[in-house]
């Protein structure tokens, strides 16, 4: 497999370690049916699926899946813009933490798609939102390469101080 596409976490290949992941955690009794079928359609990104399952149960919305990512942490990283907008319509947390302390602004940065990082940045995203090793999410855009989202960033920090 390319190492860059690796590093550079493409969708594709984050789908489907997603699932994997998946498929170990699926089995943990404290998921419930409709947060499995949530994770799946997110990790499938399947909008109209994702649709169907949170007018069934509000609640899966912010379900934790792997390493503590939820739904907009996953939709953010994979640039998925229409799903970023249905999960905040519906109350997912704009600053939820995963078990690395990112939030999903940091998954977007990582993403390198401005709109991404716009959508967030309008819905209350914190962009002085420090990860466990100190980052922000202008600090992962720039380690990323995608030096335009880095300095969006910035000036975000700089307008929320």
């Amino acid at each position: 497999m390319d190492q860059h596409l690796a590093r550079k976490g493409s969708p594709l290949l984050m789908g489907v370690l997603f699932l994997a992941v998946l498929s170990l955690v699926s089995g943990c009794s404290r998921t419930t049916e409709s947060e499995k079928k949530m994770l799946k359609a997110v990790g499938g990104f399947d909008l109209d699926k994702i649709k169907e399952i949170v007018e069934a149960d509000p609640s899966v919305v912010n379900v934790e899946g792997e390493f503590g990512k939820r739904p907009l942490h996953f939709a953010a990283r994979a640039s998925r813009d229409k799903a970023l907008e249905y999960l905040l319509s519906k109350g997912a947390e704009v600053d939820a933490r995963d078990w690395d302390k990112k939030t999903p602004l940091h998954h977007g940065a990582r993403s390198g798609k401005k709109e991404v990082v716009e959508i967030l940045l309008k819905h209350g995203a914190d962009p002085n939102a420090e990860a466990r090793q100190g980052l922000k999410p202008a600090d992962i855009a720039e380690e990323y390469g995608h030096t335009e989202v880095a300095e969006m960033l910035r000036a975000a920090e700089k307008s929320a101080e």
